[in-house]
This record gives C-alpha cells, structure tokens and sequence, in this order.
C-alpha cells in the first residue's frame, strides 16, 4: 500500500507542477480562460492568474517529496473540484471553452472527458488524504 501510495502522491504532484507551470509561463492564455469560463467574478480574474499556477506548482512540490502531502492532497483536491464546477456549468450551458487546465498545453474545449480526469484526480487526492503519503515522504 505503501508504494501505491507514493505513486499516488507522485503521479498527482507531478500533474500539479505541469499544469501549474505551464499556467505560469501562458499566464495571459489562462487569464483568458478564467474570463471565458465565466463563473470567477471579472474584478478576480488577473489575481486568479497569479495565484492559481503558483498554488499548483506549491502543491505539487509539497506532494512530491512529501512533506504535508495530505494536507496538499486535500488542498489539492478542493482545487480540482472548483475547477470541476466551472467545467460542469460550462458544459451544461453548452459554452465551448477552452479548459486552460495544462495552460499552452491544452487549447481543446472542455468535454466529459475534461471531468472524467479531474474526478479521477480528486479521488487520487482523496487516496492520499485519507490513506497517508506512503513510502519515501518527509512527513
């Protein structure tokens, strides 16, 4: 269980930095994601910019060498969730938004899919909150 675990805390850790930095390094692009999504209030969008990669790559650094790991499980966990809300809103409006998810990575519009791999990273996520950081963590 352990090692399942440790793969666990990786693979999601590794996902965060990606989306984070990639996020980080378009951070215009995803600016105009956020807007389009149409659900985070106008006046947030340019702070959500900034905050929302340095979250990511700051989660995704606690879980990969796992220091606090389920507590950035958990944090984690409630950032895909949100992000999982405006997807659902988007697509049951039938809006055509490109997810920003992975930043320059991911120009695709969001689609059931975009949600079927967001709920399988919160149940990742939920794996390690409640199942521990596994082998090799600091903490």
């Amino acid at each position: 269980m352990r090692l399942i675990l440790l793969l666990a805390r990786l693979g999601l850790g590794i996902t965060l930095l990606i989306a984070g930095a990639s996020k980080a390094t378009g951070r215009l692009k995803f600016e105009q994601s956020l807007y389009k999504f149409g659900f985070v209030p106008v006046a947030s969008v340019r702070s959500l910019s900034f905050i929302v990669p340095i979250t990511e790559v700051l989660l995704g650094i606690l879980l990969v060498v796992g220091l606090f790991a389920r507590e950035a499980a958990i944090a984690a966990g409630f950032l895909i969730s949100v992000f999982s809300v405006g997807i659902a809103l988007n697509l049951m409006e039938n809006r055509r938004v490109e997810c920003g998810c992975f930043g320059v990575f991911s120009e695709r519009p969001v689609t059931g899919w975009s949600l079927l791999r967001n709920g399988v990273l919160v149940g990742v996520a939920a794996l390690i909150a409640f199942g521990g950081s596994g082998a090799l963590a600091i903490r």
